[in-house]
């Protein structure tokens, strides 16, 4: 009796087993959290970068608590200390999808006329969607997009369902203080997953 018991209590721990590894293969990843497709090439001051790591995302941001915009981040660690981010604001009320940015080119530049502005409340409150790229040699030791006539992000595509970017950049960068040394950048990104972050 109580080998059979044994070989009932056996055969019902495989069975459990088999059924736990079965049901395992058929769930399938996250497409999101499988990046196979994602490329970024960086290139600093002429040297090829590719990053190792993303953290991309997008979120909600807002000016005197009722002005919302989306805010879309493409954050990407080059090595063990540092770091390069696209960041891109477009405003809620100017349209487009809760979850995407305009696929367009942002200049870095006051006399951009392809930027999309609008006053909201007080005349004088202008808002603008945009980009800035930042690079992040260490912790305190951080470049910044510059307004210039050359400097852009130019994002090809955009698909909020899916939440997938494309695009290219050029800019040259400085030193927030107390730094002032400058960098130039360029490169391009295709297929970038970004999640939704604090909606």
């Amino acid at each position: 009796m109580k080998t059979i018991r044994k070989k009932l209590f056996s055969f019902l721990v495989i069975s459990l087993v088999i059924l736990a590894s079965c049901k395992e293969d058929t769930v399938r990843p996250d497409p999101l959290e499988v990046p196979e497709e994602m490329t970024m090439t960086v290139k600093i001051n002429g040297t090829s970068h590719t990053p190792v790591l993303f953290d991309n995302y997008i979120t909600l941001t807002s000016r005197q608590d009722s002005i919302h915009g989306k805010y879309l981040v493409l954050n990407s660690l080059i090595n063990e200390t540092q770091k390069f981010e696209i960041a891109i604001t477009n405003w809620v009320s100017q349209g487009g999808h809760e979850f995407g940015v305009f696929p367009k080119k942002y200049l870095f530049s006051v006399a951009d006329t392809l930027r999309r502005c609008e006053a909201i409340g007080n005349p004088d409150s202008i808002y603008c969607d945009g980009a800035v790229i930042r690079y992040f040699l260490s912790d305190d030791y951080v470049y910044q997009s510059l307004d210039d006539s050359v400097s852009f992000v130019n994002i090809t595509r955009c698909d909020p369902i899916r939440f997938k970017i494309n695009g290219n950049f050029n800019s040259m960068l400085i030193a927030l203080p107390p730094f002032e040394d400058t960098i130039y950048v360029q490169g391009s990104f295709e297929n970038q997953y970004y999640r939704e972050r604090g909606y």
